[in-house]
């Protein structure tokens, strides 16, 4: 272990015990909190934990109507010192989590189904010129182009992730688009 590495420790564990003594000065006897239930997300770190450092999330704590806010770092402080106040943060800060990694997929989804629209009705439209085209050549009792039929009698397939839904019909529409261009079909919309 080098000096610079002792020193960073030292550096580190200072903070940490500073960190303590400014959460114990403003709290005074930490057993006798309890979560309020409310915790304030934010979005950025903006608010002060009582420790004094930046905070994020903020958890409200009271204690004899005396109202405090704790980051979700100083959750851990309680461990030892109020366990029961310890587990209501930590299944606060768990179900927050589990609230953000939602909206996150949520609007992921919704991002991804915005992209498939425009995709979707390319998609549609060149496929329909297509069926028209093997329609017509039918029709006239002509053989119709293999890749035109194969695209005018394969179903769209399904898919579960909007993703890989996204690149099949990116993937498609390209296809589509040079056998149309190769066999001169006329595209209405």
């Amino acid at each position: 272990m080098t000096i610079a590495t002792m020193e960073s420790k030292t550096t580190t564990n200072s903070a940490k015990l500073w960190r303590m003594e400014a959460f114990i000065k403003a709290l005074g006897d930490p057993s006798k909190w309890s979560y309020t239930g409310q915790v304030n997300d934010l979005t950025r770190p903006i608010g002060k934990c009582i420790c004094g450092h930046a905070i994020r999330f903020e958890f409200v704590i009271e204690n004899d109507g005396q109202i405090e806010k704790v980051g979700s770092e100083c959750i851990n402080n309680f461990m030892t010192i109020n366990p029961t106040l310890y587990k209501s943060l930590k299944d606060a800060d768990k179900a927050l989590k589990e609230q953000i990694k939602e909206a996150k997929k949520l609007a992921k989804e919704l991002e991804l189904n915005e992209k498939i629209q425009p995709v979707k009705a390319e998609y549609d439209l060149l496929r329909t010129s297509i069926k028209k085209y093997v329609y017509n050549m039918r029709i006239q009792r002509r053989w119709a182009d293999y890749d035109a039929y194969k695209i005018a009698t394969t179903k769209t397939k399904e898919f579960v992730r909007l993703s890989s839904y996204l690149k099949y019909l990116e993937t498609n529409v390209s296809y589509f688009k040079s056998t149309v261009e190769r066999l001169g079909i006329t595209v209405e919309a």
